[in-house]
């Protein structure tokens, strides 16, 4: 495979230009959404985002958002320097790239290393996910980013680089595997002409981004009844038989967390064999927004935010109780 540049390294510091980019294919991190492997966000979300539906925006302040950008950027080239010490490799930046063979497919390459048809990426992890690289492991979504950059570039080797806790690095090479890559240029291919090009509509999943998503996308209106057919009326079955497991189940758990705080009783702390069990003593504010209503109306009226939202209840018909 042969890819073309189409950003330099350079040209890629400017946010809004490299994120332009972006949304005109399918990169490296998006694989991971595409394979159900990111916890934060669902294909919905990715597939409003590429379809220009929603308009991506910063969840952090400008100062936040560029000391971010400033010390992964400072700790990358140190992370990048440890590793030509370490093995002797050299490294060189790179850019953004596009598969010339499957020109929906992007990336953004760390680096390349010189003389060898690999490149290296850069993480940076805490402590507490250290046995996540342990044994010369990477982590799921991590492994299908570089698939998704040998399969760009036709790289033989991914290179990670992870410094953990801010002073353990590690490498683990990952080796090319052509059939991995195959699979997953297919799962590529099917969502950036299906979902992004045709604008059908992902698989749902049962991710809090997923129900965002549906909500942003269906905001409701339509008054006439949707007919569903078989297949819905054992999805409404099955969805109210689990909800009454459901109450069941909290039920259970309720009666024996009560029991757990009567053994405990005014202690805060107690332990067995194998737990630890804690019921510590917390405080919380809370605004008397009635309160606040009943003395100052006009105030509250002036910052009172009316917000809209699309509530989903499953009942028997009558029809099915007659049945």
């Amino acid at each position: 495979m042969s890819a073309t540049l189409v950003l330099t390294w350079e040209q890629c510091q400017d946010r809004k230009l490299w994120a332009s980019e972006r949304l005109k294919g399918i990169g490296g991190s998006d694989a991971g959404i595409i394979l159900g492997l990111n916890k934060w966000k669902s294909q919905w979300d990715l597939w409003l985002e590429k379809t220009g539906q929603v308009e991506i925006e910063e969840d952090e302040s400008d100062e936040k958002r560029q000391n971010r950008l400033f010390f992964g950027t400072e700790s990358e080239e140190m992370i990048a320097k440890w590793f030509t010490r370490k093995t002797g490799k050299k490294l060189r930046r790179c850019g953004m790239l596009r598969n010339n063979e499957n020109p929906f497919m992007i990336a953004d390459v760390d680096r390349l290393v010189v003389g060898e048809n690999a490149i290296v990426e850069i993480k940076t992890t805490s402590a507490y996910n250290k046995e996540e690289w342990m044994d010369e492991e990477v982590p799921p979504q991590y492994i299908i980013q570089g698939l998704h950059y040998m399969a760009v570039g036709g790289y033989d080797r991914c290179y990670f680089v992870c410094l953990i806790g801010g002073q353990e690095p590690v490498i683990v090479p990952l080796e090319r595997d052509d059939y991995e890559i195959e699979a997953l240029i297919e799962a590529e291919k099917y969502f950036w002409e299906h979902n992004v090009i045709a604008k059908e509509l992902p698989d749902v999943d049962g991710s809090n981004a997923c129900a965002k998503a549906i909500a942003e996308h269906f905001k409701g209106g339509g008054t006439e009844a949707e007919e569903l057919d078989g297949e819905y009326d054992l999805l409404c079955r099955d969805l109210t038989a689990l909800k009454e497991d459901k109450k069941k189940l909290e039920i259970v758990i309720a009666e024996k967390e009560n029991k757990l705080k009567v053994r405990l009783g005014n202690s805060e702390f107690g332990r067995s064999a194998k737990f630890n069990v804690y019921f510590k003593t917390a405080n919380r504010e809370a605004f008397n927004s009635k309160q606040f209503q009943k003395d100052y109306p006009e105030l509250y009226s002036k910052y009172l935010k009316t917000t809209s939202y699309r509530s989903l209840r499953v009942r028997v018909s009558q029809a099915r109780k007659d049945d």
